[in-house]
């Protein structure tokens, strides 16, 4: 049952009316909890996945870094054994420069 714009309300209007508004409150208070609840279930999610991928990236950083490391070992190695290389033939060119003065003085 409508009532014209003109009319004044009654108590029994106002009643439902009050009565609707409360209904609405409720489901909307309703909607509002389970809106909260979805999005804390996927917050969750998501900080579950961020962490997983957050490990994944640290452990191939990891392995890289290692790799890295294990290259710079090498290196320096090499290094050392080229230094090591170059003063033995010094050394050898020293010895051969001697003898050979030695075979022409002979």
């Amino acid at each position: 049952m409508t009532k014209k714009l003109d009319q004044a309300a009654t108590k029994k209007d106002v009643k439902k009316l009050e009565s609707d508004i409360k209904q609405l409150d409720m489901r909307l208070s309703k909607n509002i909890f389970d809106f909260k609840l979805e999005f804390d279930e996927y917050k969750e999610e998501n900080r579950q996945m961020l962490t997983e991928f957050k490990g994944e990236i640290l452990e191939a950083v990891s392995e890289v870094m290692g790799q890295f490391n294990a290259m710079r070992e090498e290196r320096i190695i090499l290094v050392d054994r080229s230094n090591e290389n170059r003063k033995r033939l010094d050394g050898h060119e020293v010895r051969i420069d001697q003898l050979e003065q030695a075979v022409v003085v002979a």
